[in-house]
């Protein structure tokens, strides 16, 4: 779940393959459920709350209008499920992980930001920007957390590994810290990632 920016409009995920924006005052639902062709695994507003970005087992990201539930542009496609999307701070662009072994960056036209995605050797479990929109975090079954220059989507240092498949990753406030979350048991194909502890690195 979401809550739009100015806290007026929450947003769900579900596995009944849709995503729904409610108002947070009455719980109706102000547009119809946003359709999938899968189970939708996550949702987020951006910066500004006048967009939802989607993420599904139908291997797309989607981005629609957040007050009248209206496409805006075509999905992002992957080449598996994608389990986690999340808008830069600037909300200029977008970064999605997926179950093909990559992140992409996009900008705001949807277009990649570059060719080459940012690969794991493993289902991209989540993805996430710090704060000053310079770097990008992922999360990873291949054990690993990794740093990425977001403008360049190349690699910043070496991964930060676990013993176990890596579920969630964020950064403090100040973008110093990075905190990863890893599994106590693997996961098992299809399933959504869940985090089960945490260490900062």
């Amino acid at each position: 779940m979401a809550f739009s920016p100015d806290g007026r409009t929450l947003a769900t995920a579900s596995y009944d393959q849709t995503a729904r924006l409610w108002d947070a005052a009455t719980g109706k639902l102000p547009v119809e459920p946003l359709k999938h062709d899968g189970i939708v695994y996550a949702v987020t507003f951006s910066p500004d709350g006048r967009t939802l970005a989607t993420a599904s087992q139908d291997k797309t990201a989607r981005l629609v209008d957040a007050a009248t539930g209206q496409p805006r542009g075509e999905p992002l496609k992957h080449e598996g499920i994608v389990y986690a999307v999340t808008f830069s701070p600037d909300g200029r662009r977008l970064a999605t992980a997926s179950d093909d072994h990559t992140a992409r960056l996009w900008d705001a036209a949807h277009r990649p930001v570059t060719r080459e995605a940012i690969e794991h050797r493993g289902c991209v479990t989540a993805v996430t920007f710090s704060p000053d929109g310079r770097r990008l975090a992922t999360a990873s079954d291949d054990h690993t957390a990794r740093l990425w220059d977001a403008a360049t989507a190349q690699p910043r240092g070496e991964p930060l590994k676990h013993e176990a498949p890596v579920t969630a990753v964020t950064f403090s406030p100040d973008g110093r810290t990075l905190a990863t979350a890893a599994m106590t048991r693997p996961r098992d194909s299809g399933t959504p990632p869940a985090a089960s502890h945490a260490g900062s690195r």
